[in-house]
């Protein structure tokens, strides 16, 4: 079987990031509940300075506000696709547009009729614009349908997603037990262990994008992609190193303003330039 056609078929459960997730979620939880009692009522989590106030939270929200976005973020992608879906369905139909798959069949225009003399004149037939005749065996309603350029295949979606779940899980869960543990009284390197954290999720990113496929060739795309990757590779590894010889902060801040610029790069270079060469 050739690698298109396995891009083109669905890439089936996320099994991997539903069972790192669902792992993530139970420690998450086991964490709150073994912290409970060391946690105080109310949490400060910025300090009350001269030009601004303190900002204080209840021990219930920092203990639920981590494993409930991650709960989040889980719903919303596995119904995302529905609701596009059913909002496809909602739009008006002059902005929704066939598929390609569909039989477009414009009907002729009809010419003029022409003036008889035994009878008053006619005036002429309007002229009917062309229609869109859909083919019997495709009778539901119309889709959006974006340039394949710009739509990833199943497969690589699939895929992507599926790693995706197993790498931002714990990251949220080191994220979770750094802030609960502060919290708590416990001497922990709270801005040192999230940066960590940070450059191997930035790392992770990395080994993701060369999976990323479109339905469409693009010149390019796959060594754009690998080269993108390997970029977003050594950005984590170096945010990691950096992390304990620089201060951890800057080292974040850098390395997230540097994580999108380059897949933003990986992502856009390869379609201009594909785009102007057909122009």
């Amino acid at each position: 079987m050739s690698a298109t056609v396995r891009d083109q078929r669905a890439g089936g459960v996320p099994w991997a990031g539903i069972v790192v997730t669902t792992l993530s979620l139970i420690a998450m939880i086991g964490m709150s509940l073994a912290l409970w009692d060391s946690l105080p009522e109310l949490v400060t989590t910025r300090e009350a300075t001269a030009t601004r106030a303190g900002v204080q939270v209840s021990k219930l929200f920092l203990a639920t506000v981590i494993p409930a976005t991650l709960i989040a973020v889980g719903v919303i992608t596995v119904a995302a696709p529905v609701i596009a879906n059913r909002l496809r369905h909602l739009l008006p139909p002059e902005l929704t547009l066939l598929p390609p798959e569909l039989a477009l069949t414009p009907q002729p225009t009809l010419p003029p009729q022409p003036t008889l003399p035994s009878q008053p004149t006619l005036s002429p037939q309007p002229t009917l614009s062309p229609q869109i005749a859909l083919s019997p065996q495709h009778t539901r309603p119309p889709r959006i349908a974006l340039p394949p350029q710009l739509v990833v295949t199943p497969r690589s979606r699939s895929r992507a997603r599926n790693a995706s779940y197993v790498l931002i899980s714990p990251f949220l869960l080191v994220l979770h037990g750094c802030t609960l543990l502060h919290s708590a009284g416990h001497d922990v390197p709270v801005e040192l262990g999230m940066t960590v954290a940070l450059g191997l999720l930035i790392a992770g990113f990395g080994r993701i994008m060369p999976m990323i496929r479109l339905q469409a060739h693009v010149p390019g795309w796959e060594r754009t992609q690998r080269v993108a990757g390997r970029g977003l590779m050594v950005l984590g590894g170096s945010c990691v190193v950096a992390a304990f010889f620089v201060p951890p902060m800057v080292v974040a801040v850098t390395g997230a303003c540097a994580f999108g610029a380059i897949a933003l790069a990986g992502g856009l270079v390869p379609l201009l330039r594909s785009h102007g060469r057909n122009t």
